[in-house]
């Protein structure tokens, strides 16, 4: 390890350019860069100056034989994803002098203990408990922690940031607090054996790819006080069954549920004004919709590849369906349609909706 293997610019380490087992970062360094040590396969050891106040993202990921961390006095701030893909580190230590953070049992917290930051992902264990009083579950807090299979969380615990336990493959269940405010986007993104989630009463949305390729989820029923649906929540969750839109959602985003292939029904409530692109796309096991009074346009792609779908429901106020909505629809035999034939006249219906326009439908005034 020689000087000329460190690019420093400005007291910050903008990357390590040996391939050294132990490299000890000069004294002076105060930041150590995105990228700064990526990809440093042979490394197993690292020596941390007390200059150091910030690690950014990416400083030290896909290192794989890294083993552990430790946080000397000065540093203020790390990057949520500074040790991404680390699959040998299993422990962080921190300075009793630092102000900010603090380690127990080789875990990553905020100083007071509210927050917790990072889980060392080559931690070989299969279940973990929480520490009560732990608030906040941070970003990718869990990312990629590959062996845990059960992750007990207190009920102080109110926040779960974005992609906390994304492509945690392991991971069969979870509980939810019952205190829970929010759930960031992606928060299980690609946990493929996830096969069950407990919701809590009281969370308003369910975000943005959420649940997305969790490809065992059977079961995760969507608690009441849910307003909104965000793209790509459940997508390609190919074993999720008795799914209950509950009556107060608002809104379905694009592609929320694209891949479900074991929903049969779908009820979709009359305050809901706004379904996205692709919303029940490729949902093959669909056999029956009802469309409540709300729904005034069936976007593109909303049912492409319902393959199985006989009938389908739609309100007197359907203004617009979209290019290729009912593409693949082979199976329609009958649209239940709540207006008249001259109010579906006034219906512009896009190319590619042949199964819709074709099949038999059903005419009855619409209940008041």
């Amino acid at each position: 390890m020689k000087n000329e293997d460190f690019v420093i610019e400005d007291g910050v380490l903008a990357e390590y350019l040996g391939d050294d087992e132990t490299v000890e970062i000069p004294q002076g360094v105060t930041c150590i860069g995105e990228d700064a040590f990526s990809h440093k396969e042979n490394l197993t050891r690292v020596v941390i100056p007390d200059s150091v106040q910030y690690i950014r993202s990416w400083a030290f990921s896909d290192c794989p034989q890294l083993l552990k961390i430790h946080i000397p006095r000065n540093v203020r701030c790390i990057a949520c994803r500074a040790f991404e893909n680390c699959d040998s580190l299993h422990t962080f230590q921190v300075s009793p002098q630092n102000t900010m953070y603090r380690a127990v049992d080789g875990v990553l917290f905020s100083r007071d203990g509210t927050q917790l930051i990072r889980f060392p992902q080559g931690r070989f264990r299969r279940q973990y408990t929480v520490p009560d009083g732990v608030e906040r579950i941070g970003a990718f807090a869990f990312f990629a922690c590959h062996i845990l299979q059960d992750v007990r969380l207190p009920d102080s615990v109110r926040q779960i940031g974005k992609r906390a336990f994304a492509f945690c493959r392991e991971l069969a269940y979870i509980t939810l607090p019952p205190r829970m405010e929010r759930l960031g986007e992606g928060a299980f993104f690609d946990c493929d054996d996830l096969r069950k989630a407990i919701l809590p009463q009281g969370i308003p949305a369910i975000g943005y790819e959420t649940f997305s390729g969790c490809a065992s989820l059977k079961s995760a029923p969507i608690p009441k006080s849910v307003t909104r649906i965000e793209a790509k929540a459940f997508e390609e969750c190919e074993q999720l069954q008795n799914v209950r839109i509950p009556k107060n959602v608002t809104k379905i985003g694009p592609s929320a549920f694209d891949g479900c292939m074991a929903i049969e029904t779908v009820h979709v409530p009359d305050r809901t004004a706004e379904l996205g692109w692709g919303v029940f796309n490729g949902c093959g096991g669909i056999r029956s919709v009802i469309l409540g009074k709300g729904v005034r346009k069936i976007p593109e792609a909303g049912f492409f590849g319902c393959w199985r779908m006989d009938r389908i429901a739609i309100p007197k106020g359907m203004t617009h369906v979209g290019k290729g909505a009912f593409c693949s629809c082979e199976a329609l035999q009958f649209v239940h349609y709540a207006g008249t034939p001259e109010d579906r006249e006034k219906i512009l219906v896009d190319q590619g909706n042949e199964e819709l326009t074709n099949t038999k439908w059903l005419y009855k005034e619409e209940e008041e």
